[in-house]
């Protein structure tokens, strides 16, 4: 357990009583005459106590000798007045509150003296007291354990060698007690008040206590509901209201306790995440510490928000009635005891309200946020030399290399001397096995102009399917040739080189640098998520020494995502288990293996040293021993005044971004319930001057895919959809659609913990994540694969998208251009199988653009309709029982007109109308000679044209102009 200072300070408590006095005084050398008029707070103590320091006051009447009733005499209304300090100043003293001089002849009934208005006045003060925060942390675990739990214990003591006091000034009279502190004893933050009231008078009578501050907060609202009525008495916590019955009656009185400890007020505001969105259900939650006795709050946490406020009461109030009934003098007792302070205060994700929506039923813990404070600078720059000022067309890099890590883009300088156009290959040799990725490079110019190559899209490579998520394990520079280090996949990126040459005929090429392409002022996202359960080996092992890690921060260079840093190292030998600090994370991030940086373009730095160990801001809330598991997530601060809950994804970490800086805020899990109650928003979250403890509380749930898609030709394909679906069910968790760059994203309702899913596009299904785990991101890069099939036919709708239909081993898919110019064609397998051959056609009247699927299979020919690009398709149509060469073609007024050769070498035509109803029955339209050979038909000025191979004269084209009946 760790102690820290927060704050030293002041401590007092105050609080004043009025009510009216009247007291009978007569001589002392008389015997005790009859009542006369009394009321007020006499025959018995009043008592003051507050922290450690308490005090007393005794009003009495004092009356001279009066020569037992023969002389005049005096008299005084005396208050005994007492203050103790709590650390052994103790003071009584005797005030006169009023004074005369009686005669003879009232010397034996004695006076009733009206004082009039009685105030008196409260104050303990504790100068100086500390508040200190007790910080405990749970053992921390093994490779992939959760972040171990943290408990903060808030208390206040008072400080040895400062000055205690203790006042009571009544009617304008002061008396007072100071003294040195001599043990550093709890604050308790309460008035402990021990009250009376006496009349026997036929006026109703008042005592008021009027609460007033503890350490400068009102305690009036801590003042509990009270009520005590009896034979006309009634008594609240704060006022007693006697009535008597006239002097010649026993008089009515209340006595009793009033201790007030000032309340506690609390308001957590919860976020739950799915990954980097709010969470997309509702969950049953429960606050353990809200509402005593209970012991709990069960709450609902709506799209994963929710905001709870809570008062903790500890107060006692007990009142004594004594009053007259008519017959006999009777009295009545009653109390209250308040208290609903819990040992602790934390909140938890109910397990079966996970469980009904799949999630990962052991991801339970919600986590507590406390002090904020600028973490660290993470800053990558738009460009970083990697060879300038030659021209060479071989550059080499000393081993172990030379890092194009966490950029997308190269930049070559490249020119044709000639001033004519002169083609070549830039081939990039990358580690570990000296693999070659390779682009081709043209220009006609003669002055340098700038190349960019796609280091995520290399040309060379055929794959259509990357899964390659992370760097792990790292080249160990202790051992650079160990080729167990994670070896860059196909579009991952190029973790470090040894060479880059070009290979040409006339070509030059100048500077090389790592930039990002285009006007992009926020290309760098961070994104400060810690996922849970996941590690990986950081390092190859070398020595017999194994370093494992997990994720934390995760970046993303428009689309290049190798740069990320974990919070926790795990050591085998020996045996360690390590919270990274923030300084840790900054030392990763600037690291040089060897020769190569380990995040390309990236210059880090903490932002809060460590200032002075003994205090919370200094000593605990740092970035020289804060924890890098402090860095982002989702925050809550105040910023301006108001309130601020900032979720730390998708952050501009560029070198002008507005989020270089990134805030860190300590976790913790649980508080106890008796803290400190008046620092209000001690973790300042709250809009200024909020009267709550504000703590924000946070849970991380989910996960999604990311990646790119790319074209065939290497180029980023945009505007494909990613689909992240349930194994177990099939359902979609979520899609994404690339955009300009081919980057894409997946998102609600996301990937549930623990579960296996599948990423798919393009017709490939990646398998995975297998399983997903919680707040992780997983990448997969999708590249069209090159066409491939038996049978072609095509056409294009009234939009002019482009489609072509192929047939492999039966199976049939469309293939849709991403584009106007029939470029990048993406194909959707369709459910259509056992099909030899096929046609078809877009229709060009249709609202959804469909297209028609003409095939000849096994049982027929068979008509389809899509209107989704082969997504799903309709029912099949039987055309014909028999058949081949399917064509077909739509007229301008919807009728489909379709032919096929028969066995006998025939051509037959069917004819439906737009509501698939039959207009020609299947017809015999051209007779013999048809060879067995493809034939097609098309529409031209409302005729149509067959074109066939005739056996004996060759290609041969009839025509209709009865709309299909006939041919000549």
């Amino acid at each position: 357990m760790a102690v820290y200072i927060d704050r030293s300070r002041k401590s007092e408590v105050t609080c004043s009583i009025a009510s009216n006095l009247r007291v009978h005084v007569f001589p002392s050398d008389v015997p005790t005459p009859d009542d006369l008029d009394i009321y007020g707070p006499v025959f018995g103590t009043l008592t003051f106590g507050s922290n450690q320091q308490s005090g007393s006051v005794l009003i009495f009447g004092f009356g001279s000798t009066s020569g037992f009733g023969t002389s005049t005499w005096t008299w005084e209304v005396r208050a005994s007045v007492m203050t103790n300090n709590g650390f052994g100043a103790t003071s009584t003293s005797t005030f006169v509150l009023q004074s005369g001089t009686g005669t003879a002849a009232n010397a034996l009934i004695g006076i009733s003296v009206n004082v009039g208005a009685l105030n008196i006045d409260w104050t303990g003060t504790v100068d100086q007291s500390t508040v200190y925060w007790d910080i405990t942390q749970a053992a921390f675990g093994g490779a992939g354990s959760d972040y171990p739990d943290i408990t903060y214990d808030s208390y206040e003591t008072s400080n040895v060698g400062g000055t205690a006091t203790a006042k009571i000034v009544i009617n304008g009279q002061t008396k007072t007690s100071s003294g040195t502190i001599g043990s550093a004893s709890p604050m308790t933050w309460d008035l402990r008040l021990g009250l009376r009231m006496w009349n026997n008078t036929t006026v109703a009578q008042t005592l008021t206590v009027s609460p007033g501050l503890c350490n400068l907060v009102s305690l009036v609202s801590s003042v509990p509901g009270y009520s005590h009525s009896y034979v006309s008495q009634v008594a609240t916590a704060t006022q007693y209201v006697v009535t008597g019955f006239g002097n010649t009656l026993p008089g009515a009185s209340i006595t009793g306790t009033t201790n007030i400890t000032l309340r506690r007020l609390m308001r957590m505001k919860g976020r739950i995440r799915s990954y980097n969105l709010n969470y997309y259900d509702d969950l049953e939650c429960r606050i353990t510490g809200f509402d005593m006795p209970t012991g709990y709050r069960d709450i609902t946490a709506t799209a994963g928000q929710f905001q709870e406020d809570a008062a903790f009461l500890k107060t006692y109030v007990q009142t004594t009635i004594q009053s007259w009934n008519g017959s006999s003098t009777v009295t009545q007792s009653n109390s209250q005891t308040v208290d609903t302070i819990p040992t602790s205060i934390s909140a938890d994700i109910k397990a079966a309200s996970l469980t009904a929506l799949g999630d990962d039923s052991t991801n339970t813990k919600i986590s507590f946020r406390g002090w904020s404070f600028p973490g660290a600078s993470v800053i990558q720059a738009d460009e970083t030399d990697v060879s300038i000022g030659s021209i060479a067309d071989t550059r080499t890099f000393t081993h172990p290399g030379f890092g194009l890590n966490s950029y997308r883009y190269l930049k070559v300088q490249l020119k044709a001397p000639s001033g004519t156009t002169h083609n070549g290959t830039i081939s990039v040799n990358y580690e570990p096995n000296n693999m070659t990725k390779s682009w081709e490079v043209s220009t006609n110019s003669a002055t340098f102009i700038d190349v960019y190559l796609d280091l995520c899209s290399p040309q060379n490579k055929t794959s259509t399917l990357d899964e390659t998520d992370h760097p792990y394990p790292r080249m160990n520079p202790s051992d650079p040739n160990n080729t167990s280090q994670m070896q860059d996949g196909d579009y991952w990126g190029i973790t470090r080189i040894t060479q880059i040459a070009l290979g040409h005929t006339g070509l030059v090429m100048g500077d090389i640098k790592l930039v990002v392409q285009g006007a992009d002022s926020d290309y760098t996202k961070g994104y400060w998520m810690p996922a849970r359960a996941w590690n990986k080996q950081q390092f190859t092992t070398y020595g017999g020494n194994t370093f494992t890690t997990n994720r934390h921060f995760l970046a993303d260079c428009q689309g290049n995502s190798m740069t990320e840093e974990g919070w926790a190292v795990w050591q085998s030998s020996p045996a360690t288990n390590t919270i990274s600090t923030i300084a840790d994370f900054v030392a990763a991030m600037n690291a040089v293996d060897g020769t190569v940086k380990r995040h390309q373009g990236y210059t880090c730095s903490i932002s809060t040293p460590l200032a002075s160990a003994s205090y919370i801001r200094d000593g605990y809330a740092n970035s020289t021993t804060g924890h890098a598991y402090w860095l982002g997530g989702t925050t809550f601060r105040t910023v301006g005044g108001s309130a601020e809950i900032k979720n730390w994804v998708e952050t501009d970490q560029s070198d002008d971004g507005p989020e270089a800086d990134v805030l860190a805020q300590t976790y913790f899990r649980s508080i106890n319930g008796d803290f400190v109650p008046d620092m209000l928003d001690v973790f300042e979250q709250d809009d200024a001057g909020a009267t709550w403890l504000s703590i924000g509380a946070v849970s991380y749930q989910r996960g999604r895919s990311h990646g790119l898609v790319l074209a065939t030709n290497a180029d980023p394909l945009e505007a494909e959809t990613v689909q992240l679906v349930l194994d177990s069910n099939g359902s979609i968790r979520g899609s994404g659609v690339s955009d300009l760059l081919g980057r894409y994203y997946t998102a609600q309702p996301m990937g549930l913990g623990q579960k296996n899913h599948n990423t798919i596009c393009l017709a490939q299904n990646s398998g995975d994540p297998d399983p997903l785990y919680v707040n992780k991101s997983y990448r997969f890069v999708f590249k069209n694969p090159s066409p491939t099939g038996d049978v072609f036919s095509a056409d294009r709708n009234p939009v002019y998208e482009h489609f072509y239909a192929t047939v492999q081993s039966g199976d049939v898919s469309l293939w849709r251009a991403n584009g106007p110019l029939g470029t990048d064609y993406v194909e959707t397998p369709t459910t259509i199988t056992g099909v030899t051959d096929l046609a078809i056609r877009c229709l060009r009247r249709d609202a959804d653009l469909g297209t028609i699927i003409f095939t000849q299979e096994s049982s027929g020919l068979k008509r389809y309709y899509t209107s989704d690009d082969g997504g799903t398709v309709s029912v099949a149509t039987v055309i014909n029982s028999s058949g081949s060469h399917p064509a077909l073609v739509v007229d301008n007024q919807g009728q489909e007109i379709y032919i096929w050769r028969t066995s006998g070498s025939d051509i037959q035509s069917k004819i439906l109308d737009a509501s698939g109803t039959v207009v020609m029955a299947t017809t015999t339209v051209v007779t013999g000679n048809v060879a067995n050979d493809s034939i097609s038909i098309y529409e031209r000025l409302d005729d149509l044209y067959i074109v066939y191979n005739h056996q004996s004269n060759g290609i041969t084209v009839v025509r209709s102009v009865d709309g299909g009946r006939t041919y000549a």
